[in-house]
């Protein structure tokens, strides 16, 4: 009985992920970049008293907080398997390499192994 995912994977067009990666390596760093310099819309809040904006600004302040750090570690693991995809294109080219080396060492000795037996 077959695997699903296993086949899921063998459909995968390998071929153009890896010759798509740093593409999409360079427009993670470019949505990264973007993202860490856009401007923040002021929206202007309904008028409060002292105590609810110092709690609502107490909030805000911990959900900043919050956010940066998400922000911080999404950045990270994007780097990451940026980094990884890269080094996987680099792995799988020479994988092909070495796979047409012993191709064509494999169709040398089966020709050479025919002509001595016949």
């Amino acid at each position: 009985m077959p695997i699903p995912w296993l086949s899921a994977i063998k459909a995968i067009p390998w071929g153009t992920v890896v010759e798509h990666a740093p593409k999409v390596l360079g427009k993670a760093r470019d949505l990264i970049d973007r993202q860490r310099s856009s401007p923040e819309t002021n929206t202007t809040p309904p008028p409060l008293i002292q105590s609810e904006i110092e709690t609502h600004l107490a909030t805000a302040m911990v959900e900043i907080k919050e956010l940066q750090e998400k922000q911080k570690s999404l950045e990270a693991i994007v780097s990451e398997l940026a980094e990884q995809q890269v080094a996987l294109v680099s792995q799988l080219k020479r994988l092909r390499s070495l796979n047409r080396w012993i191709s064509a060492l494999l169709i040398v000795l089966g020709a050479s192994l025919w002509f001595f037996l016949h």
